[in-house]
């Protein structure tokens, strides 16, 4: 802990990272061939749990929604939260803003980019339509557990909107940024949806 699960999507053109880990372990993936010959790493949100990692991958070029990659950009600890961890925000450039609807193409497999504010600004998750998977970033968790909205750039509103939008969609397994991968990934939205308008 605090450090989230990482996720390595692979094609037949790419390789990408979805996520990394803070700084506040040591580096991980220094001896771990599985995390050689990057192509790209993709965040979810900017949390300093989730990008700072980015550090130690200073060659490989790094996506992120717009609302993240200023945070990133600017070192922006209102945003990233390093503060909380008693550590300093990473600031990078971000070599490519992804929009909501956009494709990342790996070669063979291609997931769609969904912008789920609420969380915190820059939120998004990853959906492959051919297997319904998801990757959920700290949007929607397995087993339970709701998101966090009382950060300074999280909104409720924007978080119960982002659990609607994912809703439409078909969602077999979700892979979240913080506990274990699950099936039911559409029924598991649901009822983290209900969770959240019962605090209401």
């Amino acid at each position: 802990p605090p450090d989230p699960n990482n996720y390595l999507l692979e094609g037949s053109r790419s390789r990408m990272l979805v996520d990394t880990c803070s700084t506040l372990n040591g580096n991980p993936y220094s001896r771990n061939p599985a995390f050689t010959g990057l192509d790209g790493i993709v965040l979810t949100h900017p949390h300093f749990d989730h990008a700072a990692g980015i550090d130690y991958f200073p060659e490989v070029p790094v996506c992120a929604h717009g609302d993240a990659a200023r945070a990133i950009n600017s070192g922006n600890d209102e945003v990233q939260l390093a503060s909380a961890f008693g550590a300093r925000p990473p600031e990078r450039k971000v070599g490519r803003r992804l929009g909501d609807g956009e494709s990342l193409g790996l070669g063979g497999v291609s997931f769609r980019v969904i912008s789920t504010p609420g969380h915190c600004a820059g939120a998004i998750c990853l959906y492959d339509g051919e297997s319904k998977a998801l990757v959920s970033g700290d949007t929607v968790f397995t087993g339970g557990a709701i998101p966090r909205f009382d950060f300074p750039s999280s909104d409720f509103g924007e978080l119960i909107d982002s659990h609607e939008k994912l809703l439409q969609l078909e969602v077999n397994f979700i892979l979240p940024g913080h506990g274990a991968v699950s099936g039911n990934g559409s029924a598991i939205i649901r009822n983290s949806l209900k969770s959240l308008r019962s605090v209401l």
